[in-house]
């Protein structure tokens, strides 16, 4: 019964084996494999119809293949496809060919067939424009035709400025712009995707590191062609610096006879409000050499803007009253044998300005909320020499090294005015728009005599100037026969810092009416030095072609010296009292050391000693890429090792506390970082580190010593602070390449620990209105961060059409742990806030090509909304969004017309106060002529009158709402002048 049970199921079996015997039987006998990819233009990217042949070793055709061109949605555009089929296992060549104006595209392929395996891995086939003539005769009749802009010479890519038809006047950066392949995006060179580390011009690099000259003021009639290419280390330069580069670079070649040329600006503009501005700029190059020196002077805060035809939207004016006259010389010079590499910058500088600030802010006690106003006007006046300088001597012999002197000095001059208003209540909307008014108003209303609790005044005088000097020396030394390198580096500093500083204070003691009211008119001077000698040693060990390791010493001593001192004034008598005798008036040194306030006052002395030995350990694995047809890395291991030993000495000396005290601290603070890169051809990665760190508190911070210098914020030190703060940071990174129609996308998740973290306790008096401040320690603080950012590329109608999407969000969350303010009468207590951060930003931009024109537009969008929310009972919630929108126009028309625009709107809401939830919209635009070297230029600024800004700030003992004035309205007629070699046909 059983045996008869089982036949039917062992019959069953039988069948389906030999079903699938069969089944493998079948696919064995198909012989053939299918090869496919993509052909497509090897700059543009664009879809090319071409056909394709498999050849034998002999180049006899085995056989045909089928191409066709398709709509792509993942890539938003029309894509060439092929397919061939491979007959057997063995080697081929791989042939594809197109239009004439393509070469013949050729690859060695070896083909083994795998397994239950019947399709090969794709290859894709970028095709190479050739180089034709530019002119064509057809028997009687004669025909130009259209010159090719870019192909290719072996590796090199190179484009052919004439080919370009430029508006008059362009330079460098236009031709840039619409060389197929090339953008720039926020001051970065991109070709093909791929950002150019250096930018050469008739292979120096003189202007790397300054390209915004070169790009707005080499004319493109100088230019002949531009190369882009690879550039190998040790190569093309008798000067080391150049040889030593490697990377991406774009090199601009010049024609023959501007090789050795000159060029030169001059502009100028006058507009209402007595808006100035002018600008005057020089340069000179050979193979050898390079000088140019800018000379400006303006009150319409365009510093940014140096030898610019236009403004291009610096966006940095913001100030009511800006004025500056700055002077610029660099230079390089490179000896034509590589004995002497020398270049530097020498700057001159003046700024005055005027900012005005005005805000209110809520500090969070334990027995009620505190209000203040304030306003604050500061003039200021800036002046500086600052010399740069990077001298690279003997560089084709053993005994290269490197130095590199540093000048500075610095003049400040500030004049301020402040004045506030402490309240138990929120007066702001019962005082009105003129709130401002009542806290210089010479006496107060019942109001105000009934919920305000001080009133405080100051006027101030400071003079400060610094002297700062340093000389860098580095030598490396590269062994024989290896890839090894041994490194010394050293550097000696000096500074000096003076000081003088005059105040006029007031204090009103409101609430309070048995305290009596305070004048003060106090003289500060302060006098600080310090010499700082550092060294370093390190040698780079090549273990193999991937990994490395680098063992390295370095030490830096250096001491200090403060000299702080506090003249009470008012107690010189009637006459210096109450604004007896004028800001800035000074009795003879015999009464000054009558008036010495030797409690505020002090001296001090530091000696800081830093010594780090490390151990950095790298390791880099590759695979070949036919794409890149190069090797690119897949994974990447970086793990540093730092011990750090650090003493610390302090003498301090004052009628408090007379002290030598000195620590020494031994800290570990290690890094590791690890990369996976899945495609390396398309960028994507994935990536994880981890760093701990270690940050000592000042040493002063330690001392009991006490500042009562401002009657109403007294400071004390702390002795039982810890030494240390600790910080743990952890960081994932996921990155991707092209993916469907995304062009990139990266998401960072970071997370950071902190413990001991150095918080303020603060204690308020409700009466006199005096914060008395100590810090201590806090544990339990720590962040998140979430970030997610894509790009989105896209290009139609030939490319003359081009739109890119940059979104990004992020997500911030901090859980922050502080001392909560408390009253006199109570103790300090912890509180937690938890703050959520979300924030949007867009960015699109679409640039087009046509005939005689340029279009090109950035549009900004920023959403950002900041919650904070708190356990505490007396803590307010606070949700708050702002919204920024940011648009900027280039318009580049025929005949020679130009227009540029930018417009700014934001508005903010959920803000306590309704004036700081206006919305702004603020606009700049200037229209623009040229007439053969002449720009004539019209610009308007602030249109509508509305610029400003303000912002709110949160914190775990309250929040403040700041708002600062805007540059105005005004209307400016500008003209520039190029001068320059003439073209030479």
């Amino acid at each position: 019964m059983h045996t008869v049970m089982n036949r039917p199921i062992f019959v069953l079996l039988m069948s389906l084996l030999w079903l699938m015997s069969g089944t493998e039987i079948m696919a064995q006998k198909v012989d053939s494999r299918q090869l496919s990819g993509q052909i497509y233009d090897a700059v543009t990217g664009k879809e090319v119809l071409a056909s394709v042949a498999l050849l034998d070793t002999d180049s006899t055709v085995v056989t045909y293949g089928t191409s066709w061109s398709t709509y792509s949605s993942d890539r938003g555009t029309t894509v060439s496809y092929y397919k061939i089929d491979v007959p057997r296992e063995g080697r081929f060549i791989l042939r594809c060919k197109a239009f004439d104006e393509y070469h013949v595209w050729y690859r060695p392929i070896d083909v083994k067939f795998e397994k239950r395996v019947y399709t090969l891995p794709p290859i894709d086939v970028p095709l190479r424009r050739r180089q034709f003539s530019t002119d064509v005769t057809l028997d009687s009749v004669y025909v130009t035709a259209t010159k090719l802009k870019f192909y290719f010479d072996k590796d090199t890519l190179i484009y052919d400025a004439s080919a370009f038809s430029l508006r008059q006047g362009a330079v460098l950066e236009d031709l840039i712009r619409q060389m197929p392949g090339a953008e720039i995006k926020d001051g970065v060179i991109m070709v093909g995707e791929r950002p150019v580390g250096a930018l050469l011009l008739n292979g120096k690099d003189f202007f790397n590191g300054d390209r915004k000259t070169i790009l707005n003021n080499l004319p493109h009639y100088m230019i002949n062609t531009v190369k882009v290419y690879e550039k190998q280390a040790g190569t093309g330069s008798a000067v080391a610096r150049e040889r030593d580069y490697e990377g991406y670079v774009m090199d601009v070649r010049l024609k023959r006879q501007y090789e050795r040329t000159w060029m030169s600006s001059v502009s100028g503009g006058y507009g209402t409000e007595a808006r100035y501005s002018a600008q005057a700029f020089l340069l000179l190059f050979s193979s050898i050499y390079r000088l140019s020196g800018t000379m400006l002077a303006d009150n319409v805060n365009d510093v940014s803007t140096l030898g610019e035809t236009s403004y291009k939207f610096t966006g940095s004016q913001l100030n009511a009253n800006f004025s500056t006259q700055r002077a610029y010389i660099q230079y390089n010079y490179d000896q034509p044998r590589g004995l002497m590499a020398l270049n530097g910058t020498l700057s001159l500088q003046q700024d005055r300005q005027t900012d005005k600030e005005w805000g209110r802010s809520v500090a969070n006690y334990t027995d009620g909320d505190i209000f203040s106003l304030s306003d604050n006007t500061s003039r200021d006046t800036y002046k500086s020499v600052n010399a740069n300088n990077n001298l690279d001597l003997f560089t084709n012999t053993a005994w290269r090294f490197n130095l590199q002197p540093s000048f500075v000095y610095t003049k400040t001059h500030y004049d301020i005015n402040s004045a506030g208003m402490s309240f138990s209540t929120d007066m702001s909307d019962s005082l009105g728009n003129a709130w401002v008014d009542s806290l210089y108003a010479d006496g107060l209303s019942a109001r105000l005599l009934l919920d305000a609790i001080n009133r405080r005044r100051s006027e101030s005088l400071t003079d400060r100037e610094e002297v700062r000097t340093a000389l860098n020396i580095s030598k490396a030394i590269k062994p024989f026969h290896t890839d090894d390198m041994l490194s010394f580096s050293g550097r000696i500093g000096y500074y000096k810092r003076t000081s003088r500083s005059f105040n006029h204070r007031m204090v009103e003691y409101i609430a309070d009416v048995s305290n009596p009211d305070v004048w003060q008119n106090n003289y500060n001077k302060s006098l600080s030095s310090g010499r700082s000698a550092d060294f370093r040693a390190g040698y780079k060990y090549h273990i193999s072609r991937y990994s490395s390791l680098e063992p390295s010493y370095s030490i830096k001593y250096e001491r200090q010296r403060f000299n702080d001192r506090l003249f009470l004034l008012g107690l010189l008598g009637e006459e210096w009292e109450r604004g007896g005798a004028a800001l800035g008036v000074l009795p003879s040194d015999t009464m000054l050391l009558h008036v010495l306030d030797g409690y505020n006052s002090y001296e001090s002395a530091t000696i800081d000693m830093v010594q780090n030995a490390g151990l950095t350990y790298k390791l880099s694995l590759y695979k070949l890429v036919e794409k890149r047809k190069r090797d690119m890395s897949w994974f990447d291991l970086e793990v540093r090792l730092p011990v750090e030993r650090r003493y610390n000495e302090l003498e301090y000396r004052n009628l408090q506390i007379d002290t030598l005290t000195h620590r020494t601290l031994t800290m570990f603070n290690p890094f590791v970082q690890v990369t996976f890169k899945p495609k390396p051809e398309n960028n994507s990665s994935i990536g994880f580190s981890v760093q701990v760190g270690h940050t000592p508190v000042a040493l002063s911070r330690l001392l009991n010593i006490r500042n009562t210098s401002n009657p109403l914020y007294i400071s004390q030190g702390n002795p039982s602070l810890r030494q240390v703060s600790t910080s743990q940071n952890y960081r994932v990174v996921l990155k991707s390449g092209t993916l469907k129609y995304i062009k990139e996308s990266q998401l960072t998740f970071s997370y950071a620990r902190s413990l001991h973290t150095v918080a303020t306790e603060s204690r308020y008096d409700r009466l006199t209105g005096v914060t008395t401040t100590r810090p201590v320690n806090v544990e339990g603080n720590w962040n998140m961060m979430v970030e997610l950012n894509k790009s989105y590329n896209l290009n139609v109608n030939n490319g003359n059409w081009n739109f890119g999407i940059w979104p990004s969000f992020t997500y911030r969350y901090n859980n922050m742990i502080d001392v909560h303010n408390s009253s006199a009468q109570t103790e300090p207590e912890l509180s937690c806030v938890y703050t959520n951060t979300f924030s949007y930003t867009l960015r699109f931009t679409c640039n087009h090509n046509f005939k005689g024109g340029y279009f090109f537009n950035i549009f900004d969008f920023r959403c950002e909304n900041r919650r904070a929310t708190s356990g505490r009972a007396d803590f307010s919630t606070v949700d708050v969004c702002d919204y920024t929108l940011r648009s900027r126009n280039t318009f580049e028309l025929p005949h020679n017309w130009a227009a540029y625009m930018q417009t700014d709107f934001t508005w903010h809401s959920g803000n306590r106060y309704a004036d700081l939830n206006r919305v702004k919209l603020g606009t700049l635009i200037e229209v623009q002529k040229t007439i053969h070297r002449s720009t004539v230029s019209l610009i308007v600024h602030d249109l509508l009158k509305s610029q400003r800004t303000s912002y709110v700030g949160v914190t775990n003992t309250g929040r403040s709402e700041v708002n600062n004035n805007f540059l105005g309205r005004y209307v400016m007629l500008r003209w520039l002048y190029r001068i320059a070699e003439r073209e030479k046909k």
